[in-house]
């Protein structure tokens, strides 16, 4: 289950001493779950190893080697005044935050940004980045500093893929600042979450060779869903978020060139280092991810933003792109086609990414993640689901595979038997799907928790989409496909509605088997079967886009309640 952080405000508020001490000892026993305290220091329980480091352990990582970790700092608000400001918003009674209203509201505690610049100061540690309205803080500082300050000995080990730098122990702070303390990224140097993937899948027919290009153009599929035409995205900005490969700019200047279509503003961004870095086998994601939007909605600028394949790396990008630097367009939208089964992340990592998707939903940012390409049971020996996709805030894109006539018209389309779905394990039902009837789990554990896909779009490699990558033409589909998809949909929402449709999840089950969704009732995912209305195969099926536009229009420009 996610953890939430109910904080108390009035926590040293007081400036005498043995109030705070008194105050603290109060909130740390009422909320033992997440805090354990030991003398003067705090053990910070989510970031407990779930296992030993993998390889030969080989000694102390070099005590002068530098080091920089992001740092989280609680908001000034509770996670209850989140949810209750973010539920008004989905029953229409407000609009989304803007910028100004959010930082006023949910910015990070500046008490609580003093104390822990103050306790870096103190360990010989220096702030890079201070974002007061995210609460990011970037730290500075050698190892041994690092150690010293969270009570840790960072150790080097010898794996498989080389020397990596670990963390054998929980991390402590002291109790003056152990409720301030968020999340804490980037003390070890490996992938912290090595099974996160992009699920983009190249088709490949026998006999034909890999890059024969069979599917279809991204608008024909947008054509096909009846995507409205009344803007091509313009005024927008989306984040595009990726951990590996990269995007030959020259090379995808060639593809919108040789289909006539408008060459999209593609705006590099690196996030702890990441960089384009092109020659990879993830550049067929990236090159998917970034072509579909633009072919789709060619007026929305895209943040394409490469992070290293990391814990820090993830909870930094979905940081950056809901929180924008000065002068940029802010994103109404990010695409994430990248996700891992649930049970692979750190409770630390799924606490932190919860945050900043509820985040991203308070400020009216539509988040959309793929479910993943090997099924019901995700890779693993168990029927799962994939994270982030099974977040509540995010969007859970599944799969089907999408036949259509020459004239563009729809032959057939059914659930794609790869595609992810299924019953969350960690995710307990949200509130927009309460009075859904819930399959049982396909594990028969007795275990109910968030159901997704929430709705679905064409991903069989088949019947994929005319990618160019590399310098050739090859067709690539992967439910990461769907996620790009229904980002440019909503690109082009915004731009023709003139405000962000934003969090669109309790929409979505508010307006179940209407005429804004295709039901699509035929096919399985190994674990689960498509039928009428929401099911954990294709969720509510694919989107007809002029009939949501037609509804959120409605929606939007309706009094409050």
């Amino acid at each position: 289950m996610l953890e939430t952080r109910d904080t108390t405000n009035s926590i040293l508020s007081s400036g005498k001493p043995d109030a705070t001490e008194a105050l603290l000892k109060e909130a740390m026993e009422s909320m033992k779950d997440r805090f354990h305290v030991v003398g003067d220091r705090v053990e910070l329980l989510n970031t407990k190893l779930a296992s030993p480091p993998d390889g030969e352990k080989i000694g102390p990582t070099d005590p002068n080697g530098d080091l920089n970790i992001t740092l989280m700092v609680r908001s000034k608000a509770s996670d209850k005044e989140m949810d209750q400001t973010l539920a008004d918003i989905a029953n229409h009674k407000r609009n989304p935050l803007s910028d100004a209203e959010f930082n006023a509201r949910f910015g990070a505690d500046p008490q609580a940004m003093q104390r822990i610049l103050k306790f870096a100061d103190d360990n010989g540690l220096t702030a890079g980045e201070v974002d007061p309205n995210s609460g990011r803080i970037l730290l500075k500082g050698k190892v041994k500093s690092f150690n010293d300050a969270f009570n840790i000995e960072l150790t080097d080990f010898k794996g498989a893929k080389g020397i990596s730098r670990e963390r054998t122990s929980i991390i402590s702070v002291p109790t003056n600042i152990g409720q301030d303390v968020v999340g804490i990224f980037g003390l070890e140097s490996h992938p912290q979450n090595p099974q996160v993937q992009s699920d983009a899948i190249r088709y490949e027919p026998k006999g034909f060779g890999p890059r024969v290009p069979v599917g279809y153009m991204p608008e024909d599929v947008a054509n096909a869903y009846q995507f409205p035409k009344d803007s091509q995205g313009e005024g927008q900005a989306v984040a595009i978020v990726e951990f590996g490969g990269g995007l030959d700019l020259k090379d995808n200047a060639a593809y919108y060139d040789k289909h006539h279509l408008q060459l999209p503003n593609i705006n590099i961004v690196s996030i702890d280092g990441g960089q384009n870095n092109v020659g990879q086998t993830a550049d067929d994601e990236v090159a998917l991810d970034s072509q579909v939007i633009g072919a789709v909605a060619p007026g929305a600028k895209q943040n394409l933003m490469f992070a290293p394949n990391s814990d820090q790396g993830f909870v930094d990008s979905i940081t950056q792109a809901t929180f924008a630097k000065p002068g940029d367009t802010p994103n109404s939208a990010i695409s994430i086609s990248w996700g891992a089964p649930e049970s692979a992340w750190t409770p630390q990592t799924r606490d932190n990414l919860n945050l900043a998707f509820k985040k991203a939903a308070l400020k009216g940012i539509s988040v959309f993640a793929a479910t993943g390409d090997k099924g019901a049971m995700n890779g693993t020996n168990r029927f799962t689901t994939d994270y982030p996709a099974s977040d509540p805030y995010v969007t859970a894109t599944g799969g089907t595979e999408l036949r259509l006539n020459p004239d563009g018209t729809v032959v057939k389309e059914t659930g794609w038997s790869n595609g992810g779905g299924g019953i969350s394990e960690l995710t307990p039902v949200p509130s927009f799907q309460k009075d859904l009837p819930m399959p049982v789990n396909a594990n028969k554990d007795g275990v109910v928790g968030r159901g997704v896909p929430d709705i679905s779009g064409n991903a069989a490699p088949a019947t994929g989409y005319r990618i160019r990558v590399h310098g050739f033409e090859t067709t690539i589909g992967g439910t990461s496909s769907v996620a790009p998809l229904y980002a440019a949909l909503v690109m082009r929402m915004n731009g023709a509605l003139g405000k962000n449709v934003g969090y669109l999840n309790p929409f979505f089950y508010q307006h179940g088997n209407s005429d804004i969704f295709k039901d699509i009732n035929s096919g399985n995912n190994g674990g689960y079967e498509a039928g009428a209305g929401w099911d954990a195969a294709t969720g509510w099926g694919t989107i007809n886009g002029v009939a949501l536009q037609d509804s959120l229009r409605k929606d939007l420009n309706r009094p409050f309640v």
